[in-house]
């Protein structure tokens, strides 16, 4: 690296950029700086630059607001256990129906059976989610700490 384009550090690890010699890059440079990231560390970038920056949440903001694929309500491509908490949840919510329905029609032994089937699914969804979240917690802790 050309010591000319190196920039000095402050005493936090910040660096200053009246340090910076020579010319601004070019949109051209931009990109080849860019390029190499995942998509990933591209969101993690943009993420903190939008939370920091006003003008760049707007700049987000219009862009998300003029592409019509922003705007759907149904999304392709969810996840397993979105699918999977969502049958659970119809599911629940149906038997507490049909459990309501029974008990109005004085059928107290399929109200119960029921209300039993309902409390059980409550249960498996949150086992399902505890296990879900270990995993993503053992994950986390595998990843590298320069992430």
């Amino acid at each position: 690296m050309d010591p000319s384009k190196k920039r000095k550090t402050d005493e936090n690890g910040t660096v200053s950029m009246d340090a910076v010699s020579g010319p601004k890059p070019t949109p051209k440079d931009k990109h080849n700086i860019i390029e190499p990231f995942t998509e990933e560390q591209l969101l993690t970038i943009l993420q903190v630059a939008t939370a920091r920056h006003l003008d760049v949440l707007d700049a987000v903001r219009s862009i998300s607001d003029h592409d019509p694929a922003k705007r759907k309500l149904f999304v392709r491509g969810l996840g397993v256990d979105v699918v999977i908490s969502v049958i659970f949840e119809l599911t629940i919510l149906a038997s507490l129906v049909f459990s309501a329905v029974s008990l109005y029609l004085r059928h107290m032994q399929l109200a119960f059976i029921l209300i039993c089937i309902t409390m059980l699914l409550c249960v498996c969804m949150k086992i399902t989610k505890q296990v879900r979240l270990a995993r993503k917690k053992r994950r986390r802790m595998l990843l590298p700490l320069s992430m």
